[in-house]
């Protein structure tokens, strides 16, 4: 069973965690705000069904493949129609992102002149990554005031992913696997990994969309590593 303590665990590394409205938002820089949450079970079982049915079609959509839109070296990236969600789905997703955005004290100010900032906020799009092992994504941001990662399979053991180049003392932290941020930082810029394990399924990261990121290889596992991404904007 995942629990705060399980997420707690996962960024430790990470600098001031606290929680507002039942998510845990940690400061990953002085200006630097991004949100982990554990996906309650109804909101899981979505996402579950999501991808069970996208994989059992063979991969057939309607919308298509969104690879031409997305930085990733990936070849199964598939858009999902956002309408197709649940309303329980959106307001999880709308109160993570309305939270977070509260809890930064330079973006509060910016929009607490709007009496309702959760009617301001859209899901502008989603889409499904189904990863095999070599593929990534290379450092990239996306449009937007908040963006998110769901993920929902993780089909390799970490301890399996670090062995296969192991650390030395002049390499610097093991990146196989892991979702990382790039922060500007003094003139020069910081990796934040975080290990993506398998007790990180069904796991929500919320960060501004602005913010580099990538995702670095597996290598042990013939499995998907499955994700659902999106973009929040504010009109």
């Amino acid at each position: 069973m995942k629990t705060l303590d399980n997420l707690h665990e996962v960024i430790r590394e990470l600098r001031e965690t606290r929680v507002r409205g039942n998510v845990t938002i940690t400061q990953i820089s002085p200006y630097i705000d991004v949100a982990l949450t554990i996906l309650p079970e109804d909101i899981a079982s979505e996402v579950d069904s999501v991808v069970n049915k996208l994989e059992e079609s063979n991969f057939s959509t309607n919308l298509g493949a969104y690879n031409k839109y997305l930085a990733g070296r990936i070849k199964k990236e598939f858009a999902l129609d956002v309408s197709g969600f649940s309303a329980d789905f959106i307001n999880y997703i709308f109160h993570t992102a309305e939270n977070l955005l509260y809890a930064n004290k330079v973006l509060s100010k910016q929009y607490l002149k709007f009496s309702s900032v959760r009617d301001r906020l859209y899901l502008h799009d989603m889409w499904v990554n189904f990863q095999e092992k070599y593929e990534y994504n290379p450092p990239h941001k996306h449009a937007g005031l908040y963006s998110f990662v769901i993920w929902n399979r993780i089909p390799f053991k970490l301890e399996d992913e670090l062995k296969v180049f192991p650390t030395t003392s002049d390499s610097g932290p093991n990146t196989n696997s892991a979702f990382a941020f790039l922060i500007p930082e003094d003139g020069s810029v910081d990796n934040l990994n975080i290990p993506v394990t398998k007790d990180m399924q069904n796991f929500m990261c919320m960060f501004p969309s602005d913010l580099m990121h990538c995702v670095h290889p597996f290598f042990t596992s013939d499995g998907y590593r499955v994700s659902l991404s999106g973009n929040i904007k504010i009109a």
